[in-house]
């Protein structure tokens, strides 16, 4: 039976993503890339649109976790990020490929 490599090419995805205190993208993409650091994944890290709720009191951006390992992206799955999870922020799902994103069908 073939070993099992270890992907390098895993995607993942989540909308929104609400941050305490980053109004602005480069604040939450340095609050972002701080939780990875704790979580131990590195990748490569996609901001999308930015997106509010409450009247705007609360502000968030979509993610994309791109180039992440097997055991990376199972990390992800299973922690999440950012503290609004139980309201199902924060929350990564399998992805399509980058390079498909914007191709026609």
């Amino acid at each position: 039976m073939p070993a099992e490599t270890d992907c390098q090419d895993c995607r993942l995805r989540c909308r929104p993503l609400f941050v305490p205190m980053t109004a602005d993208e480069i604040a939450f993409m340095r609050r972002t890339y701080a939780e990875l650091d704790s979580l131990q994944v590195s990748c490569r890290v996609i901001c999308g649109r930015r997106q509010s709720v409450d009247g705007g009191r609360l502000v968030g951006y979509g993610l994309m976790l791109d180039g992440l390992s097997s055991a990376h992206a199972l990390r992800m799955l299973d922690a999440g990020l950012g503290p609004h999870r139980r309201q199902g922020c924060g929350i990564f799902v399998p992805d399509k490929s980058a390079a498909a994103v914007g191709t026609p069908y």
